[in-house]
């Protein structure tokens, strides 16, 4: 029984020195984490802790999210979390020495860049009359913007526009195909690959001119006018000669002078 003794009082004296160790008049529990990570893995690392517990906020609710003992406060503690800004405080417990206390609020900002889009599906007119047209792309998970790119004939492309609208406008296009391809960029500005090449054909249509005469009561022709508007006056003498013409409109009776 002396050996069992022994033991006891060595488990005894182990106690003590550890209620000891927590009660000198330097103790002091930390809890120390980075307050930025571009990856959303971080470390918190625990110091002076007899039983314990971390509580974490995404806002104004606290909860629950670790517990343990000193022995395994030891090793640091790996988290990781989404994009968003999370807090940390850290709650200890020293039976008959400290009582209970919570540590300062950490923070910490994950901003894990967002994953590069899937390329957009573009969607373009095949033909067009009049040089005025629209393309329109779809919004993929994480596009924050587009790139649109133009090529004419199939030439070479060029960026025409960098935006966050799912499309554009054209007008005043001439003849030939007009191709167009656009990719999708998070906010990080990596893009996705570009889109499938859309092509529109533009083949303007020109209206014939709409052309009306004016002639006197001899039979003579004294006004032109195209598509509703003067574009050609004649002047006569008494017998018969042309005395001028004039392009335009004329307000009055151009032969007034005369």
């Amino acid at each position: 029984m002396p050996f069992v003794k022994k033991i006891s009082i060595k488990l005894k004296l182990s106690l003590i020195l550890s209620l000891l160790f927590f009660a000198e008049p330097g103790f002091a529990q930390t809890m120390s984490m980075p307050s930025y990570s571009t990856t959303g893995t971080f470390t918190i690392t625990l110091n002076n802790v007899y039983s314990w517990a971390i509580q974490e906020a995404n806002g104004s609710t606290w909860k629950t999210v670790y517990t343990g003992s000193a022995f395994e406060a030891r090793s640091p503690i790996t988290v990781t979390k989404p994009k968003g800004t999370y807090s940390y405080r850290l709650y200890n417990c020293v039976p008959n020495v400290n009582g209970c206390s919570y540590s300062s609020t950490k923070t910490i900002i994950i901003n894990v860049p967002d994953p590069v889009p899937l390329a957009p599906t573009l969607t373009v007119p095949t033909t067009d009359a009049d040089g005025t047209y629209s393309i329109s792309w779809s919004n993929p998970q994480h596009a924050h913007h587009f790139v649109v790119e133009e090529s004419l004939n199939s030439g070479s492309w060029s960026k025409i526009t960098t935006t966050s609208d799912n499309s554009r406008s054209f007008s005043g296009k001439g003849n030939g195909t007009w191709s167009y391809r656009v990719s999708a960029c998070n906010t990080a500005g990596d893009c996705s690959s570009n889109s499938s090449i859309k092509s529109v054909k533009v083949a303007l249509v020109v209206e014939p001119a709409n052309f009306s005469y004016t002639y006197d009561a001899l039979g003579r022709l004294i006004q032109t006018q195209k598509h509703g508007l003067i574009k050609t006056s004649y002047c006569y003498d008494k017998a018969g000669n042309r005395l001028s013409v004039s392009e335009g409109g004329i307000d009055g009776d151009p032969c007034a002078e005369y």
